[in-house]
């Protein structure tokens, strides 16, 4: 992979010693389809890109048909239906029919989640935290999971910049938390979307998760704070400081919450509420606060915190269970279709 047409000049060199192909634009990188499209708008050139797995996602369904002993089903979303609590009891007690063939069958679909699948995070995470303890009931939901794919395999992410945004991009991020809504588990679930967004509602998706948390919330503002702190340290600055080396000024960040007790307890530096949180929790608040507060210098541009409505905010779909109208608002929402 190459960074300029001035090396091509080379690569034609190298070829008189190496057989390789000719030079083409990137399509194919690591199992994900990149399909590229530029069109000049006004003197500005606006580039597209499809981020296309399904063909990867096919041969995840084809691996799973040759162990599977069910049709798959006609379905609208990848989450199961809730069960009756005897009937969910009874299907727990019993070794999963796909237990020596989990790990493959999860694994599958987590690359495509990492690569270009945010919309299976929630389900294809809260799997594979159950692999070495696979149940029936754990058979039902990767069943839902590989019916959905077969409806909706054909789904693609999407992104669009223009280079007029160089100078208007902002990193925009999404974190979420669902606070114990993972039966498995007391623990809840963090979750985030990471985009830059430039002018005209142009938006470009760069990472996306969803995780169990570590130790179990005691209520929403601690969960949304966990999760907070995990996203903007391991994501939000990570990507503002690449993105400012590439385009060398400032570039300021956004972090959307919808849950007002958070926000309070970020500007103010601390809460009495969690007085109670682990050491490491409490120095979050206190490093949230002094990160968000602080003004743009010249090398670093400014981090800030804002109230989302929580029927727009792009972070659900990564730690809930959404039904269908929900969830295809939300696809919509991050730009999968």
């Amino acid at each position: 992979m190459v960074g300029t047409e001035f090396l091509v000049d080379i690569i034609a060199e190298i070829r008189k010693n190496i057989k390789m192909e000719e030079p083409s634009d990137l399509q194919k990188y690591l199992g994900c389809v990149h399909h590229v499209t530029q069109k000049i708008v006004e003197g500005e050139t606006i580039t597209n890109v499809t981020f296309d797995m399904m063909n990867y996602f096919q041969a995840a369904i084809d691996q799973y048909l040759e162990l599977a002993t069910e049709k798959l089903n006609e379905v609208s979303t990848p989450f199961a239906p809730r069960l009756a609590p005897e009937e969910l009891d009874a299907l727990m007690a019993e070794r999963g029919v796909f237990a020596d063939h989990a790990a493959s069958l999860v694994m599958k679909l987590m690359y495509g989640v990492r690569m270009a699948g945010p919309h299976l995070s929630t389900v294809v995470a809260r799997l594979s935290s159950q692999i070495t303890k696979w149940t029936r009931d754990l058979d039902r939901r990767l069943h839902r999971i590989y019916s959905y794919l077969a409806q909706a395999k054909n789904l693609t992410l999407k992104g669009a910049l223009s280079t007029g945004d160089v100078n208007e991009v902002v990193l925009i991020a999404w974190p979420d938390a669902d606070l114990a809504g993972d039966f498995m588990t007391t623990k809840s679930t963090s979750g985030f979307f990471l985009e830059a967004r430039g002018a005209e509602g142009r938006s470009f998706p760069i990472s996306w998760g969803s995780k169990k948390q570590g130790c179990t919330a005691q209520h929403t503002a601690e969960a949304e704070t966990i999760s907070l702190v995990t996203c903007l340290r391991s994501e939000l600055l990570p990507a503002q400081f690449l993105l400012q080396k590439i385009i060398r000024r400032p570039v300021s960040a956004v972090v959307m919450e919808d849950n007002e007790a958070t926000i309070t307890s970020i500007r103010k530096g601390y809460s009495p509420a969690m007085g109670h949180l682990p050491r490491a929790h409490r120095i979050s608040i206190g490093l949230l606060h002094e990160i968000t507060t602080r003004e743009e210098t010249a090398d670093d541009g400014n981090v800030r915190v804002h109230k989302a409505a929580t029927a727009d905010h792009k972070g659900d779909l990564f730690t809930k269970e959404l039904d269908r109208a929900k969830y295809e608002h939300a696809l919509s929402m991050i730009q999968m279709n």
